[in-house]
């Protein structure tokens, strides 16, 4: 999803899904810089967790 923000600034919006443990939350960890709350169990990160990327 591509917002307009300013003449030429362009926000867009990523979505990361997937199975359980396949690294969705090192992905977004790596992307924003932030630490998504995780376990070595099947659906912990459950919770929703937003960031913002330089991209």
């Amino acid at each position: 999803m591509r917002k307009k923000i300013d003449s030429d600034i362009y926000h867009e919006k990523v979505i990361l899904v997937g199975n359980a443990n396949v690294g969705k939350s090192v992905i977004f960890n790596l992307l924003t810089g932030t630490y998504a709350v995780v376990s070595n169990y099947p659906g912990m990160t459950v919770e929703i967790s937003q960031g913002t990327a330089k991209i």
